[in-house]
């Protein structure tokens, strides 16, 4: 079974150009589309936590997205705009926080770590 049958998503992939400040003087960045409708997966992965001093039970979330190898993508990139296989459009906003490293002959893949943003 090759990747591409796993690739069951799409997204839009946008980079910051741009640095400055917003109008309240706060650092704001400027993004542009790089990639839209690129093949990806995301991966969501959720488990409870221990028990905490209130007796919760956290559940905490992580999210992981898939794409093909040879990808322009680079760390602090965002991923909006994922098109879900039954036809659902996430409009939430995932920043790249990591780009996970892979070791062998051939690279199929690249694993990014994503952190929801909004």
């Amino acid at each position: 079974m090759s990747l591409d049958s796993h690739l069951i998503h799409t997204c839009t992939i946008e980079r910051a150009y741009q640095s400055g400040t917003n109008v309240h003087g706060l650092d704001s960045d400027r993004y542009s589309v790089i990639a839209e409708s690129q093949m990806c997966r995301l991966v969501v992965n959720q488990e409870r936590i221990g028990i905490s001093e209130r007796a919760e039970r956290p559940v905490m979330t992580t999210y992981k997205m898939l794409f093909p190898a040879g990808v322009d993508i680079l760390q602090h990139d965002r991923v909006s705009n994922v098109l879900l296989e039954d036809g659902t459009l996430l409009t939430n906003i995932f920043s790249m926080e990591g780009i996970l490293p892979r070791r062998g002959r051939s690279l199929r893949h690249v694993a990014v770590e994503l952190e929801k943003v909004a």
